[in-house]
């Protein structure tokens, strides 16, 4: 095999580490946040829920070699569903505030997932200036075609995680500034993540 053919094979294995990362992040994050409930992780090949109104929580991981955004796309419904299960509430008592609340929470928890990732495989926050922005929420006012998004960035990649009857679509972006740097990194894997009672956040 060439120099070429490694080069190119070492760029891909390192996106597909990146993408194993985000998509385990967003399950385990979730699964430590609600202890009993089952969460399957799916290929989202079905997206035309998403044509519909929804909402989506966006956050960025960024560093100088590289950018991740991470999206959640949801219902309020499917919100409630799990801001149920984690606070031990009747769906009644949980508002469409504190349900979105909910949702930009684990965007966040996420986020502090993967740049843990990130930071074990040798990202250096200093030196290579690696920081979590705050989420954002907004509505899809439009049709979302996630599909053709998907084919215009191949380093984009999208999952669902269902639980009960409701589900949440993850969608992920990445993109890389220095594939050199990034390459010089040791294996990519995800970090084991532990929500306390008290709510704070432990990196194992």
């Amino acid at each position: 095999m060439g120099n070429a053919a490694k080069k190119i094979d070492s760029k891909n294995n390192k996106i597909q580490e990146l993408k194993d990362l985000i998509r385990n992040s967003s399950k385990t994050t979730l699964e430590e946040k609600i202890k009993n409930l089952k969460i399957d992780l799916q290929e989202a090949e079905d997206k035309s829920l998403l044509k519909y109104d929804h909402w989506i929580s966006n956050i960025k991981i960024k560093a100088s070699i590289i950018q991740i955004v991470f999206r959640v796309h949801f219902f309020t419904k499917d919100a409630k569903v799990l801001c149920k299960d984690s606070l031990g509430k009747s769906n009644p008592e949980i508002t469409h505030k504190i349900a979105h609340d909910f949702i930009q929470e684990y965007s966040n928890l996420t986020s502090g997932t993967i740049e843990r990732g990130l930071v074990n495989s040798g990202i250096d926050l200093e030196k290579f200036d690696l920081a979590v922005h705050l989420p954002e929420k907004s509505p899809s006012y439009d049709e979302v075609n996630l599909d053709k998004e998907l084919k215009s960035n191949k380093f984009a990649d999208c999952w669902k995680l269902s639980f009960n009857s409701g589900d949440i679509f993850c969608v992920s972006e990445i993109l890389i500034s220095d594939f050199d740097a990034l390459s010089k990194l040791k294996e990519i894997g995800a970090t084991t993540l532990s929500v306390t009672d008290s709510g704070d956040v432990e990196f194992l």
